[in-house]
């Protein structure tokens, strides 16, 4: 390898300390999180879909998940008609990716009723204020899908 490439791989990996306690190497892919050796934030993209309950007294079950987060802490809460629901949600913890963003993952059993509302609540220090994203049956979303294609 020429001096040029030796230079040029040099600028693309950087050895670092963070915060004194972590050694390793930023790859040119991430270094958007990085500045001047400190980590920035990173918003998490939120993904909520309808997935099958295997093994379950729900005959449906909601996953939210938050993946591509930094820092590691953040809140995955659900809501049904506004309210707060506690029961019947399970959630992982804070998964790392390896590449110093995170992930979770928040499922909530429910027997679907008409008229109900769940949404999927995400707070996280990249984000100015919660980020409320609601869930709407597939049905449904067939129905205004067509209406829309009629109009």
């Amino acid at each position: 390898m020429d001096f040029a490439a030796t230079a040029s791989w040099s600028v693309m990996t950087r050895s670092f300390c963070f915060m004194g306690a972590v050694q390793g190497t930023v790859l040119l892919s991430h270094a958007d999180l990085f500045v001047h050796g400190f980590i920035h934030q990173a918003e998490p993209s939120v993904r909520l879909r309808s997935v099958h309950a295997a093994d379950s007294r729900h005959p449906r079950m909601l996953l939210c998940t938050g993946y591509g987060f930094y820092p590691k802490q953040i809140r995955v809460m659900w809501l049904r008609n506004g309210n707060n629901v506690t029961s019947d949600v399970t959630s992982t913890e804070e998964l790392s990716n390896g590449n110093w963003l995170y992930q979770i993952h928040s499922y909530l059993e429910f027997t679907p009723r008409s008229g109900g509302e769940i949404s999927c609540v995400v707070e996280h220090a990249s984000l100015t204020q919660p980020k409320v994203y609601d869930w709407v049956p597939l049905l449904l979303h067939r129905f205004v899908l067509k209406f829309e294609e009629r109009i």
